[in-house]
């Protein structure tokens, strides 16, 4: 991961808002960090992409009732990266000492992009005035295929 605290506190656009419908897992690369972003019906969440269990990336994983489930063992993880269900412990919900838990990142939606910032920010997302100005053409790029 780069260690400039000027890049790792500022904001990063790292999907199209309209590429990440509740219920999608995507995971991008920030900083050199692998991130993984879904949305839930209420917001959306970007976090370390490793589930704490065993090291597994969430990309293959789902979400249900707005918590994030990892594809391995099906641990499931909230919007705060805490687990709040392991299978084999269906009704024992993990106390809340559990280091069970990954880190999460502050996430904004802006512009139609979802932006994601490692550290603290700063600043708040950039101003881009010209974002509502009829005069000025906007278009979407997705990198390079």
């Amino acid at each position: 991961m780069v260690q400039d605290k000027v890049l790792t506190n500022n904001w990063h656009a790292v999907v199209l808002a309209e590429d990440l419908p509740p219920g999608k897992i995507t995971t991008v690369q920030v900083l050199g960090q692998d991130v993984v972003v879904w949305r839930n019906n209420d917001q959306i969440t970007a976090g370390e992409d490793r589930c704490p269990h065993r090291g597994t990336s969430f990309a293959r994983g789902w979400v249900k009732d707005d918590n994030l489930h990892c594809p391995y063992h099906g641990f499931a993880f909230n919007t705060l990266g805490q687990c709040i269900h392991t299978p084999c412990q269906p009704d024992t919900p993990p106390s809340k000492l559990s280091r069970a838990c990954f880190k999460t990142y502050q996430v904004h939606e802006r512009y139609g992009m979802i932006w994601v910032c490692l550290g603290t920010p700063e600043k708040s997302v950039p101003n881009i005035p010209e974002w509502e100005n009829p005069n000025y053409r906007r278009f979407k790029w997705n990198g390079p295929n």
